[in-house]
């Protein structure tokens, strides 16, 4: 059961771009079942993937971020602290590689959203077509220690919401996500990098002007 929350009030065409989301975000939801257990991510796609589930029966989540966890809220979807496993996880990126790379953490959510991915047995991605990129490149949001966090120079060093330090960490083209994650996640004070590897993500669905398309591993 959905309903016509995420859609503008008549008369007021939604601009292309958040057309675009709200193409991706029912292209995620169509995935939902009834009882599923969902990890929710975070981000501007993500918002009206939550407004459209909120109609089906038994669904419950855990949300990635503050931001997300109150709009669930106000949705009445239900929400668990993390536990267990997940039946999906729907999140957004920032960049999208066709072998499906991703970086993520523009929003300083990328922790939680990490944990919450690897407890969940699917993960589909949803985002418009400016995402798309043929490589990953700098800078990414890498979550640091406060104590650690004079270590790093990063742009526009914020809190998340778990009280550590998000930096943009600068970075060229990155050829091989994994090793430049696995190299940035031995440094002092590290604790999670935005780079999340092809392998783990089921499939991304990307809105562009002629509809959702479909990119899997």
């Amino acid at each position: 059961m959905t309903d016509d929350r995420s859609r503008p009030p008549a008369g007021k065409a939604a601009d292309p771009l958040t057309r675009k989301k709200k193409e991706a975000a029912r292209a995620a939801a169509a995935l939902v079942r009834p009882g599923m257990r969902l990890g929710l991510g975070t981000g501007s796609t993500v918002m009206p993937f939550l407004e459209i589930i909120a109609g089906i029966d038994g669904v419950r989540g855990t949300a990635t971020s503050a931001a997300t966890a109150a709009r669930a809220k106000e949705l009445g979807i239900a929400l668990d602290p993390l536990s267990g496993r997940y039946d999906l996880c729907v999140d957004g990126a920032d960049q999208v590689t066709p072998g499906l790379d991703l970086v993520k953490g523009g929003g300083g959510a990328h922790v939680r959203e990490n944990l919450v991915a690897r407890l969940s047995d699917r993960i589909v991605i949803v985002c418009d077509d400016s995402k798309l990129v043929d490589r990953l490149s700098g800078p990414v949001p890498v979550a640091v220690l406060p104590f650690a966090a004079g270590l790093y120079e990063g742009a526009r060093p914020r809190l998340d919401d778990n009280g550590l330090v998000v930096c943009d960490i600068p970075a060229g083209v990155i050829d091989d996500p994994e090793a430049w994650d696995a190299e940035m996640c031995r440094r002092p004070g590290v604790v999670a990098t935005g780079i999340y590897p092809g392998r783990w993500i089921e499939r991304v669905l990307i809105a562009g002007d002629e509809g959702v398309h479909e990119l899997t591993a």
